[in-house]
């Protein structure tokens, strides 16, 4: 009994591949009747190997639970420092406006002051003397 439509031999055949001919899984001997053992026996080693499996997976997911939460708490540390850095940069960015701000005030103070002097020495040349 072939199982392999012809439309895939015709399929592998003009791939070049070789045409592999499957049969059910049913025409295969099962291992238990190689071994000897019973449908009881292989059933519970089956559970076993499955609950083996099943604690394998709850142990997997609990540690990537664990690392999640590493991760989160890293992103969280992260995210604070960021903030903190661009708080900074605001503070520092304030702080060199309001310095530029008193210069200004200070050029034209100064600018100010000159003029005055000179017009008090051009009006009054005995004051400055």
């Amino acid at each position: 009994m072939l199982l392999v439509s012809a439309r895939q031999r015709v399929s592998s055949a003009r791939k070049g591949k070789p045409v592999v001919h499957h049969l059910p899984f049913h025409f295969f001997p099962s291992r238990s009747n190689l071994k000897g053992t019973t449908n009881a026996e292989e059933a519970k080693l089956g559970s076993q190997v499955e609950a083996g499996k099943f604690d394998k997976l709850k142990e997997k997911q609990q540690e990537a639970a664990v690392e999640l939460d590493e991760l989160k708490k890293r992103r969280e540390e992260r995210r604070k420092i960021m903030e903190e850095e661009e708080q900074r940069k605001k503070q520092e960015e304030a702080e060199r406006k309001a310095r530029e701000e008193v210069s200004i005030k200070y050029e034209v103070l100064d600018s100010v002051v000159i003029r005055l002097l000179l017009l008090l020495d051009f009006h009054w040349p005995c004051i400055s003397r």
